[in-house]
């Protein structure tokens, strides 16, 4: 099963998998184009694309920079997913999913700088 992870401002959307039985996490990128999207997918920890169509190498380059950035993260939210169904004589029950993170680059920040903007407002930004 695949779970929203971020939206970025040109609505390229990043998700990841429950774990995998190889220890690995899956990540797809999708971005709506006319007809269709484009698409990238790769699995951490190695963070090697594959399959990709309509991603230049420069964005790829930023989308493995936000990937490995917050693979801690991905790792965590993966494996407590992973945990979330309850099968209940055949029927399952799956909690709320995670709050979806939708990111922006700052147009005043540094190049590449990245503010995080929580869909939910509930949510907080941890603290490093």
């Amino acid at each position: 099963m695949m779970y929203n992870y971020l939206k970025l401002d040109d609505e390229t959307q990043i998700a990841y998998s429950d774990p995998q039985e190889d220890g690995t996490v899956r990540i797809a990128v999708e971005r709506p184009v006319d007809g269709g999207f484009d698409a990238a997918f790769c699995s951490l920890p190695l963070c090697q694309w594959h399959d990709t169509e309509g991603f230049t190498r420069e964005e790829l380059n930023f989308l493995t920079d936000i990937v490995r950035n917050n693979a801690p993260l991905i790792y965590r939210l993966s494996r407590e997913a992973g945990k979330g169904s309850l099968h209940f004589a055949n029927q399952v029950v799956t909690p709320p999913p995670t709050p979806t993170v939708a990111l922006r680059v700052a147009e005043n920040g540094p190049k590449g700088y990245i503010r995080p903007r929580y869909a939910d407002r509930s949510a907080t930004v941890p603290r490093t």
